[in-house]
């Protein structure tokens, strides 16, 4: 008895460690762990912003600042958009589709893509 349970433990232990690289889900795990208080998760959940993750404990210690960000994370997943620089996703319920752009939106375009690649740089990628 004792066998089976580990060994059903060790196969699960893999799949409970990794965090799922699908957008909404990243989100509303974010959102989860501030309202729940981890914020040493939450923070594992970002891009080490600039101020660091002092910075970010601090802020966040305050319950009703962890709720009110979780609030509007769950509603900005709601309407998320991926974006690169040939490629625009948007979120339709729970479905992703392509945006296809149209005529009037291929200035904008030429902007995005200018936008992008100039940030690429910078990031130094």
């Amino acid at each position: 008895m004792k066998r089976t349970v580990l060994i059903g433990s060790l196969l699960l232990a893999p799949a409970c460690a990794t965090t799922s690289r699908e957008p909404v889900s990243v989100a509303e795990s974010y959102a989860r762990a501030l309202d729940e208080g981890r914020l040493q998760d939450a923070y594992a959940l970002t891009t080490d912003g600039p101020e660091g993750q002092v910075a970010f404990l601090e802020r966040y210690s305050d319950e009703t600042t962890r709720r009110e960000r979780a609030a509007a994370v769950r509603a900005g997943a709601a309407v998320l958009e991926a974006r690169a620089p040939s490629l625009t996703l948007a979120r339709t319920g729970e479905d992703w589709r392509i945006v296809e752009a149209r005529p009037a939106d291929v200035p904008r375009a030429a902007l995005r893509r200018f936008l992008d690649a100039s940030d690429a740089k910078d990031s130094g990628d």
